[in-house]
């Protein structure tokens, strides 16, 4: 039975929703960047700061990460975008009993709607 989940980005719009739903059925903890107002037990965490991840996984010790971080487009910047939506997961996924890793919908443009598995990305 998993016990303990960590949930990534639990001050965002999906992290926050996941967090309420495992709340009740899970020892569920958290992570924030720039907003506190999430539940406790919740952890200031930048993701640009591996180190500081591994300390949280390390005082955790999860059965379960999920992780709801994303970077939305970011033309000015896209090296974060790159890291934090593809290499953070990769390297996430070494120090992970169970990884949940809840994808982005921005790589779709949005001009078909209704995307499943099958369609190919066409972002803008």
């Amino acid at each position: 039975m998993t016990n303990k989940v960590l949930v990534l980005g639990g001050s965002g719009m999906l992290g926050s929703k996941a967090f309420e739903v495992l709340q009740g059925r899970f020892d569920t903890y958290a992570t924030f960047r720039n907003n506190s107002n999430v539940p406790e037990p919740s952890f200031h965490v930048d993701v640009m700061d591996f180190d500081r991840v591994k300390e949280v996984l390390e005082w955790v010790k999860p059965d379960v990460v999920v992780n709801c971080i994303g970077v939305l487009k970011d033309e000015t910047n896209p090296i974060t975008s790159i890291t934090v939506n593809a290499l953070f997961p990769h390297q996430l996924a070494k120090y992970c009993k169970k990884l949940i890793h809840i994808s982005t919908d921005c790589v779709f443009s949005g001009d078909w709607g209704w995307y499943d598995e099958e369609h190919w990305p066409d972002p803008d």
